[in-house]
């Protein structure tokens, strides 16, 4: 003989599962996505600060030193361009996705002098010795940045 509540808890037990279940889907997806954002926010920083740092090596060499960097570059970063936008500097080489926003840096004498094509929206980068005395950009298809640094007496240059 079956009990009169026994029926009716069934369906609550089924609810209360199907909730839990959707619960710990959503904050899981919602926990990864920021884990994964946030690794992508690390990755990039650490690129900069690695760049920085080996342009600032540069600079304190006498005139002339140069150095070969290889840096890790984050994934979805396809190009990085270096330009001085101080001074005069033919924009019409580099990548079409970034011809708009140097033009209008360029008319406003931006100190930014790192920009990059990626994925995902990325801020240009000021690096306080680097001069690029021509526009240049780097494919970093490959994963990595390789370039050659050169102190130019008071800046530092960046070439292939």
């Amino acid at each position: 003989m079956q009990k009169r509540g026994q029926l009716l808890s069934q369906p609550f037990m089924a609810i209360l599962a199907l909730a839990t279940i959707a619960f710990i889907l959503f904050f899981g997806f919602y926990l990864m996505n920021t884990v994964f954002n946030t690794s992508r926010t690390v990755d990039t920083k650490v690129f900069q600060r690695t760049l920085e740092n080996s342009v600032n090596e540069i600079y304190q060499r006498p005139s002339g030193s140069s150095k070969e960097i290889n840096i890790r570059v984050p994934n979805g970063i396809t190009t990085i361009c270096f330009v001085d936008l101080t001074s005069p500097a033919d924009l019409s080489s580099a990548p079409q996705q970034l011809q708009p926003g140097l033009t209008l840096l360029q008319k406003s004498q931006s100190s930014k002098n790192v920009f990059f094509v990626s994925q995902k929206t990325t801020e240009p980068l000021t690096l306080a010795h680097l001069r690029p005395q021509h526009l240049f950009c780097a494919n970093t298809g490959t994963g990595t940045l390789n370039v050659f640094v050169e102190n130019i007496g008071e800046t530092v240059d960046v070439r292939a």
